[in-house]
Formats: C-alpha cells, sequence, structure tokens
C-alpha cells in the first residue's frame, strides 16, 4: 500500500476527490494530512518519506490571492511578492523537504502540485525540478 502525504489547509483528502488532483494513484493509498509546514515536518521526520507528496501553496487565509487575480499571473505574482506573510507556504515546506532528502541523502518521493494558486504552484514546480535535476541521488 502506498503513502501520501497530502499537504492542504482546506481540501480534507477524507472527503474531497483528491485523485483527480493526483491522478497517477491507484490503488489502496494511505493518506497523511498535513494542515501546514509544522505537520508537514514532524510527519516526515516522524514517520519517514512517504511514496507520494502532493502541494499546496497557500497554507493560511493571509496567502489567499482575491478571485480577480487568479487568472491574471502577473498581477498575481506582484502582490504575492509585496506580501509579508508569517505562515510558511508550500513552497517553504518544498525547501525543507529539499534540504532534507540532501542532508539525510534519500531520494524524494513522487510528487504533485494541486495548488490553486499559479504562481506559487510554479515556484514549488520549479525548486522540485530543479532539486531532481541537479541533486537527486542516482541510487
Amino acid at each position: 500500500m502506498k503513502t501520501i502525504l497530502w499537504l492542504d489547509d482546506l481540501r480534507n483528502p477524507y472527503t474531497s476527490e483528491w485523485r483527480d488532483m493526483v491522478p497517477a494513484v491507484e490503488g489502496d493509498v494511505r493518506v497523511m494530512w498535513a494542515l501546514d509546514y509544522q505537520d508537514f515536518v514532524d510527519i516526515i521526520t516522524t514517520w519517514g518519506l512517504p511514496d507520494i507528496i502532493s502541494f499546496d501553496h497557500d497554507l493560511g487565509a493571509e496567502h489567499y490571492i482575491a478571485p480577480q487575480y487568479w487568472n491574471d499571473y502577473y498581477q498575481s505574482s506582484r502582490l504575492q511578492e509585496k506580501a509579508d506573510n508569517v505562515e510558511p507556504t508550500g513552497y517553504e515546506c518544498a525547501k525543507w523537504l529539499v534540504d532534507y532528502c540532501l542532508t539525510q541523502k534519500k531520494k524524494m518521493p513522487a510528487t504533485y502540485v494541486h495548488s490553486a494558486n499559479p504562481v506559487g504552484a510554479d515556484s514549488i514546480r520549479a525548486l522540485l525540478l530543479n532539486y531532481r535535476k541537479h541533486w537527486e541521488p542516482n541510487d
């Protein structure tokens, strides 16, 4: 049975159709739900790396961009750059994961990004892709 770590402060993986957001997952799956950065770190340091991690970017109301900017990538990006967020985002979780895999010499699990925030989602994807391209262990 595969294990998925679902990082999202709103979408409940036990009730929502998360499989539509992570289509490659088939069969029986054990789901662990992290609501925020600390949950994410605690789950991995306690239980080890899961088989799959699916990331949301916005992990609190302070990260949410008003709906009128959802389809305006440029304006959404500008607003996020100016934001003075206190709570870590899914991007910070991804940075922690990269550091964890590097220092522990672990292969990163399969990753997906299901965030509705296009700027945040792109940032997470770029970070993970860069890690895989330049730092992923070969074994």
